[in-house]
């Protein structure tokens, strides 16, 4: 089977899938709007030279037609795009069958809210997809909201390599400082400003605590300089963008994860600190209730107050008993819900289902 996915190669989202069905023995070709490195799979970069989104948008659509042209000549029998205003657009807009699409989290709760054109242009992709993918179950009501065919919706995350991300891996360490780690990209929608803010007491006052940023973004170099108006780059580090095969080295030097992202589908990042030991501080949010019982195996902090959200990693960092409770109860609860494998094995099936429909058709 010939399958073509258009998404971020920068994504891990992405290159879970695309490595996946390598894997697998599929051929697959991959067209983004990004650079990457994902070892022997053919991608094709249609790569905009500025961040700025009236350009990015003016790029698209001129190269829209050498864009369909160039899905049409790999001729997939599986056309998958993942996030719905971009990749799954251009898919919508190509024509080709069976289209997969799927919903990242912000394209349905930020971006649907923009103004009547972008919902107008969700709705419409939805509505032609043959599959719509889902990373979290509260984003069904609004797949539903947007005319999505429940029937024709399914939920799949990308899970956690547990042999890879596991806290029994942790090596020893000589505890004289707790590091937290923050592995969200700097975009408005993670927030991290607001968790520097939260922070920044805490630090001013403790030198034994250290927080790890990880990740890349355009208001990277703004956060940055923040650290440094509140006085507490001392106790910062901002180590840019990370391969994710390094990623276990990171999760495993850290106590904490933290995460103040206003909105989520599939959070990765989140499944894999739980599956390395970190003890979670993170948003009171739909997502991460899926995954965290405030005051058991994490703690769910507010989006509307940075002091009471400080005080909650305050809180993780003192209770050492209960960060070592939690760990062996996370490991568990991503083995269960969230194994690397498990949800693509069920897409395979719906991949197989959609191309024998074509076929006989």
């Amino acid at each position: 089977m010939k399958i073509c996915v258009l998404g971020n190669a920068l994504s891990i989202h992405t290159e879970r899938l695309v490595m996946y069905l390598a894997n697998k023995s599929y051929e697959v070709h991959l067209i983004s709007f990004r650079k990457s490195r994902i070892d022997g799979i053919p991608a094709y970069y249609y790569e905009p030279q500025y961040n700025n989104s009236l350009y990015k948008g003016f790029y698209f659509l001129k190269n829209l037609k050498k864009i369909k042209k160039h899905i049409w000549s790999i001729n997939p029998d599986i056309l998958h795009a993942h996030y719905l205003t971009s990749y799954g657009f251009l898919g919508a807009l190509s024509g080709v069958t069976p289209l997969v699409v799927s919903a990242m989290g912000t394209d349905l709760i930020v971006d649907s809210r923009k103004s009547l054109l972008h919902r107008f242009i969700i709705s419409s992709v939805i509505k032609k997809a043959n599959l719509v993918t889902i990373g979290a179950s509260h984003l069904e009501k609004q797949i539903q909201d947007l005319g999505g065919d429940m029937n024709k919706t399914i939920k799949v995350t990308a899970g956690v390599d547990i042999s890879r991300f596991n806290f029994r891996k942790q090596p020893q360490r000589d505890g004289k400082k707790i590091v937290i780690l923050s592995c969200r990209v700097f975009e408005k929608e993670q927030n991290v400003e607001y968790l520097i803010r939260a922070l920044a007491p805490i630090l001013r006052k403790r030198r034994d605590i250290e927080v790890q940023f990880l990740g890349d973004g355009t208001h990277r170099a703004y956060c940055q300089n923040l650290t440094k108006d509140l006085g507490i780059e001392h106790s910062t580090e901002f180590f840019g963008f990370v391969e994710h095969d390094q990623m276990p080295i990171h999760y495993y030097q850290a106590d904490i994860y933290v995460s103040s992202s206003t909105s989520d589908a599939d959070h990765i990042s989140l499944m894999e600190a739980l599956a390395c030991g970190l003890f979670p501080v993170v948003s009171d949010i739909p997502t991460n209730r899926e995954w965290i019982e405030d005051n058991k195996n994490g703690l769910l902090a507010p989006l509307n107050n940075k002091e009471i959200f400080g005080k909650k990693i305050l809180e993780a960092i003192e209770r050492r008993d209960m960060r070592e409770r939690s760990k062996k109860y996370n490991f568990d609860l991503v083995k269960s819900k969230a194994e690397y494998g498990k949800d693509l094995e069920i897409l395979e099936e719906y991949y197989y289902k959609l191309y024998q429909e074509k076929q006989t058709s």
